[in-house]
């Protein structure tokens, strides 16, 4: 479900400046998966009013942003973040005072509206290939310089777009949807003074069922709601409770029978209406009823909601900002049963005691429902900070910080989305850096469960481990699984088997099998093996037989003895000449690692690995740039050379395979080296590692 964010307040900021994107890097890594963990941000451009979508795995992302020169500028990243890059969403030179972003759940297609006000209009464009890039925009409508306006993408791209808009002097509400290609523009209402909120959900597959729920005053104060069923004409729902205020949010299961609404009351501020809405099919309008109230943490009407629930609506998480300054803090809401069940959890733990200087909260949620994090603006310190429940909202992670640079107050933690599973979140805000508002973004994804099915079997004087990949991957692919007995780290891989060796026969060695992924470390898998050396072969016992009748023999000629053949004494069966472990290497120092390898089977593979902090250096030119490595192998020998060409956070890492090894088959050594450290002569990527 996407995440409803209401705005307090608009911004607009002219600027020249493109700035370049910077390289991916964990700033935290999670202990354990149960635990969110947060990439570096990104600063994609000089803009404002920053806005993120994501598709339901992850993978597909884009950003929109208000242009430093006028119009709609957007990044996309086909690879989970990995990369990005910029494109023009709108290109004319107008000032926008709203920016709306969504995309569909496969991310194919991404759709922007924004509010012109000056001409009176509400512009909107997409892409159909993924963000790369967008058709001409379509100019819809009359618009207000203060605009309510809300939309909302169906799976197969049609478009639901709902907004205020002037007329005689008055504000009409309408609403467009392009089922067939083209927007045709739909009047849900009489005249009214003013429209104060608005929120519109299509949540039906194919975009036929949608509603819109509007807080208006027209004499008076109230909630007004319009549906439209599978037939295609909006009914209305009539008014729903008097209600005044600068928030509303409205979700939807995915067939569009049931909807959660959750607005502003009028005559008692500090309270926060919920209501449960029905489609029953046909002709008939979606009936809303209340169920319950929400208390706002503080005198006043609230500083802003965000709303998301599960796919099928059987929970949703409702976060309440404060608005007034005091002692009470955010809560963080869990509504379930229809709207009916309310638990609420005060976020003091994460969030502090009470002030206004907690705002613009945003909610993304699992389609399962039972993961959510919350994001929000920390004014007090000037950060955009996040929180995430595993467990359907009982317990709540400490506050994480996600941003870099300081962020604006009036506009900042703009949107928040999540992968299908809630497994990976995507934020974005409008920072501020070199005097100039900032679109930026920021991910946050879970570790990967525990390996599956780990196994151990036993060796002479070895053992093999196997296991097979966890059935939670976490948030984007596996990078690499890492084997650890007794807190060392005795094998990474990226497959799913690691061969030990050195071990002691009839000894019990236990291991830790856990699996990485760009956000962290995962839970441990463990096994346990007894490596036992090969079975003594069996002896034959004499048969007795009956002594046979003596005969004469005749006396046979003696044979002259020959000289025995001296007998080669063999070499060593499996044996390694290196480099000690404790040995540091020196950066420009070429070092003879591995000095000689001696076995009665065969050489099978001999590899040697750069590590920059910790990590295997995958991509070639940073192999090259940071380390020189030479290796010469033959059936019955090997030798490794290494020069190292930086002196920070780097070591070098050498396997020898033998295979054909007498009375054991495959043996594998392998060692570890560390370049001894110089802050002077320090190690960079020069690409993505």
């Amino acid at each position: 479900m996407r995440s409803i964010r209401v705005r307090v307040s608009l911004v607009a900021v002219l600027a020249l400046v493109l700035l370049s994107l910077g390289l991916y890097l964990p700033t935290r890594a999670a202990g354990a998966s149960g635990v969110m963990g947060w990439l570096t941000p990104v600063n994609h451009s000089v803009g404002s009013l920053t806005r993120v979508a994501a598709s339901a795995d992850g993978s597909m992302l884009f950003v929109a942003w208000l242009g430093g020169t006028g119009g709609v500028d957007g990044a996309y990243s086909h690879d989970s973040g990995v990369t990005w890059t910029q494109v023009r969403v709108i290109d004319n030179s107008n000032t926008y005072t709203d920016l709306l972003l969504e995309s569909t759940p496969d991310g194919s297609t991404v759709r922007v509206a924004v509010n012109d006000f000056l001409n009176e209009r509400i512009d909107t464009a997409a892409s159909t290939n993924a963000g790369v890039s967008f058709g001409a925009e379509e100019s819809l409508g009359a618009a207000t310089s203060d605009p309510k306006l809300a939309m909302h993408l169906a799976d197969n791209g049609i478009t639901s777009l709902a907004w205020s808009q002037p007329s005689g002097g008055q504000f009409k509400i309408v609403a467009s949807t392009n089922l067939g290609g083209s927007f045709a523009v739909e009047e849900l209402t009489a005249a009214m003074s003013s429209v104060n909120a608005l929120d519109i959900t299509a949540a039906q597959a194919d975009g036929t069922k949608a509603s819109v729920a509007a807080l208006v005053f027209d004499g008076s104060f109230y909630l007004r709601t319009y549906s439209r069923p599978a037939s295609g004409t909006w009914i209305s729902g009539g008014n729903l409770s008097p209600a005044f205020g600068n928030n509303v949010a409205l979700i939807s299961n995915t067939d569009g029978t049931e909807k959660l609404l959750v607005f502003e009351t009028t005559f008692i501020p500090t309270q926060l209406y919920v209501a449960h809405g029905s489609y029953s099919g046909g002709t008939e309008a979606t009936t809303f009823a209340l169920t319950t109230t929400v208390d706002v943490p503080s005198a006043g009407q609230p500083n802003s909601i965000g709303l998301a629930g599960a796919d099928d609506l059987s929970k949703a998480i409702l976060a309440v900002g404060p608005f007034d300054s005091g002692t009470s803090t955010a809560k963080a809401v869990v509504i379930t049963d229809d709207g009916a069940t309310l638990d609420y959890h005060d976020l003091s733990t994460q969030l502090g005691s009470g002030s206004s200087k907690y705002r613009t909260f945003n909610v993304a949620m699992g389609a399962a429902g039972d993961r959510a994090t919350v994001s929000w603006l920390n004014t007090e310190l000037d950060k955009v900070e996040a929180s995430t429940t595993l467990d359907g909202g009982t317990t709540w992670s400490a506050a994480q910080v996600v941003s870099g640079s300081s962020t604006t107050q009036d506009s900042p933690g703009a949107s928040a989305d999540g992968g299908g599973a809630g497994a990976c979140v995507f934020v974005g805000w409008t920072g501020f850096a070199d005097e100039m508002n900032q679109a930026e973004t920021a991910q946050g994804g879970l570790p990967p469960s525990a390996p599956a099915s780990a196994s151990g079997t036993p060796g002479n004087g070895a053992a093999t481990l196997n296991w097979t990949q966890p059935a939670d991957l976490g948030c984007g692919p596996l990078t690499e699984y890492e084997v650890v007995q007794d807190s060392t780290v005795v094998c990474t891989t990226t497959s799913t088997t690691c061969d030990v060796s050195g071990l002691t026969n009839g000894t019990q060695y236990t291991y830790q099998v856990r699996a990485k992924n760009r956000y962290g470390t995962g839970d441990p898998a463990s096994v346990s093996v007894t490596p036992v050396g090969p079975s003594p072969s069996p002896t034959s016992s004499p048969t007795s037989s009956p002594s046979p009748s003596p005969t004469t023999t005749p006396t046979p000629t003696p044979t002259p003895t020959p000289t025995p053949t001296p007998t080669p004494t063999p070499g060593p069966k499996a044996k390694v000449t290196a480099l000690g472990k404790g040995k540091q290497l020196k950066s420009g120092k070429r070092t003879k690692v591995v000095r000689k390898v001696e076995t009665q089977g065969r050489v099978a593979k001999v590899t040697a690995q750069c590590l920059y902090q910790g990590q295997p250096v995958l991509k070639k030119k940073d192999r090259k740039q940071l380390c020189a490595i030479t290796v010469n192998q033959t059936r019955n020998n090997a030798k490794v050379s290494v020069r190292p060409k930086c002196a920070t956070d780097l070591k070098v890492r050498t396997r020898v395979v033998m295979r054909g090894v007498p009375g054991e088959g495959k043996v594998t050594w392998d060692r570890t080296w560390k370049v001894k450290r110089d802050t002077s002569d320090q190690c960079r990527l020069s690409g993505n590692g």
